[in-house]
């Protein structure tokens, strides 16, 4: 209980800081707190069946959880609140467009709740749930909104090329990980340098490798002693664009990390085994010698 007071006291904090007192203060009947610039009665909710237009961040604790700055807007539907017990869609009626929104959740009331959806494992007992949204847009119906995410993917295409580079830097100074930027934006942690010959398109060479994203989710992993090595034609698209083009930096022989930006991996689609598009990739890859298929 200190835990949320505490909580609720630093975004009261914030919003008083930043809004000149302005931020109102809610509770549901489900206790979810809501804190928002809007002024509203029943009269100004939006409509069910209206689409809103979201950014946001999902923090558990200090801990960011989701994020979709460099993905897609949310783009949710307005439902009566009896409808979304205990989560975000029971106040989304209570959103309008340019709205700043905090939403407090408690995981001792979600845990204690017979839900209809499946909590995440990473929440547990005594953790503060916090989302920061930022209504971006309110659409009537779902016609039009498809219209905006048409256009809004071409957005977010065109964004993710554009800050590949500056994202996968802030993530290795985060993790004090020394990577250098290859010419094709592939950034390359050495762990032990290659003595072959350096590899070149249409070079058959034989690798394990290891595939995963930024938030830790594995895609494919088979760098244990007891798997098979995989012989690949270099440069012959059976792997990510990313890859091939990290793979030419290094030497037969090497053991490298490769940081690859999302539009040069999976782009908009969902990496096997995710829900989400738009997702840099960390890809470990021990080439072999020439006279060797050990990885001594």
């Amino acid at each position: 209980m200190r835990k949320v007071i505490f909580y609720l006291l630093i975004v009261s904090m914030i919003f008083s800081f930043f809004a000149c007192d302005k931020a109102k203060g809610y509770k549901t009947k489900s206790g979810l707190i809501l804190y928002t610039y809007s002024d509203f009665d029943a009269d100004s909710l939006t409509k069910a069946g209206s689409i809103l237009k979201l950014r946001y961040t999902k923090k558990v604790n200090d801990s960011i959880v989701e994020d979709n700055r460099y993905s897609m807007p949310a783009y949710e539907t307005v439902m009566p609140p009896f409808a979304y017990p205990h989560e975000a869609g029971e106040v989304y009626a209570m959103f309008h467009k340019g709205d700043s929104i905090v939403l407090i959740q408690s995981a001792d009331s979600l845990l204690k709740k017979a839900l209809f959806y499946s909590i995440p494992d990473y929440i547990k007992k005594g953790d503060i749930i916090t989302t920061n949204y930022k209504v971006l847009d309110v659409f009537p119906n779902d016609s039009i909104a498809k219209i905006d995410q048409n256009q809004e993917f071409e957005n977010v295409m065109t964004l993710n090329r554009k800050t590949g580079p500056s994202r996968i830097s802030n993530y290795l100074k985060t993790h004090n990980i020394d990577a250098t930027m290859s010419p094709d934006t592939i950034f390359i942690e050495t762990i032990q340098a290659g003595t072959g010959v350096k590899i070149d398109s249409n070079d058959m060479i034989s690798l394990k490798f290891k595939a995963s994203t930024f938030g830790g989710d594995s895609i494919i992993d088979n760098l244990d002693t007891a798997s098979t090595v995989t012989e690949y034609l270099v440069g012959s698209g059976r792997m990510l664009q990313g890859v091939d083009e990290g793979l030419m930096t290094l030497k037969k022989g090497a053991h490298a990390r490769l940081y690859v930006p999302a539009m040069k991996a999976f782009g908009a689609s969902a990496p096997p085994g995710s829900d989400k598009g738009f997702q840099d990739l960390i890809f470990e890859v021990i080439i072999m010698d020439d006279d060797s298929l050990t990885t001594e």
